[in-house]
């Protein structure tokens, strides 16, 4: 990418600038694949990226919702010492909205045999397309 201002994330904290170093808002990936379908799930969530990650692959895999399913579940997330929880989940905890971009932003992928299922979280303006 020829112009990005990924840069402007180093700080002079844990964050410093270093040899082969990202800062810590770089987009990252999940990839998995399964009996014929492999899913990709695209993550901007900072530092928060392993747990909205592990949130939406485990409600796919384990709950086995469809990809789409899994993007629009609801989720919470562990920022510092403050639990940003979304209010469809209820509990004592909950104090986010019914569906926020704190908890993360998240599109993904599914190719399979018959095709592919290219997501958009919600929670964002974004657009899923699929040109395949």
């Amino acid at each position: 990418i020829p112009f990005n201002n990924r840069g402007l994330g180093f700080g002079w904290g844990k964050n410093r600038p270093e040899p082969r170093k990202r800062p810590s808002h770089t987009l990252s990936i999940l990839m998995a694949e399964r009996k014929g379908e492999t899913v990709i799930i695209g993550c901007s969530a900072g530092e928060l990226r392993p747990q909205v990650q592990t949130q939406v692959f485990e409600y796919y895999a384990d709950y086995m919702l469809e990809i789409d399913e899994a993007v629009y579940a609801p989720r919470f997330v562990l920022s510092g010492a403050t639990f940003v929880v979304e209010r469809r989940l209820g509990g004592i905890f909950t104090a986010g909205d019914y569906m926020t971009p704190e908890v993360g932003i998240v599109q993904a992928l599914k190719k399979t045999d018959n095709g592919y299922i290219a997501v958009a979280d919600p929670r964002s303006e974004g657009v899923a397309l699929s040109l395949a």
